[in-house]
């Protein structure tokens, strides 16, 4: 069974694949982004758009999860995918929490 003991078994791979943390670190933009441009479409308060943004979220970033793979078993999949799909939740949620003095429906005072 591997388990995890440190910067030991990160620094490899940063070593490895030096591109990783840049390509993360710019998917990370992307997000927000999209974020982003979702709070400005919509109207509403805060919440409503994030609970659109959560939504969003967690169906695109682990849709994938529901088809059948060669390289995770049915049972860890299911599992993978609420543990996945609850925590882009929340990071939808908190984005946009976090980006709603940006909106134009409701400045915060």
């Amino acid at each position: 069974m591997f388990r995890y003991t440190g910067p030991s078994v990160v620094a490899p791979t940063r070593s490895a694949i030096p591109w990783l943390g840049p390509f993360q670190a710019f998917r990370g933009l992307l997000w927000a982004g999209l974020a982003l441009l979702v709070i400005h479409m919509m109207r509403g308060r805060w919440w409503e758009k994030g609970l659109a943004t959560g939504l969003l979220f967690a169906v695109l970033m682990n849709a994938q999860l529901l088809l059948p793979n060669l390289h995770m078993p049915a049972s860890v999949r299911m599992v993978h995918l609420v543990e996945t799909a609850s925590s882009n939740f929340i990071l939808g949620w908190w984005l946009a929490w976090l980006f709603r003095a940006l909106s134009r429906a409701e400045p915060v005072h």
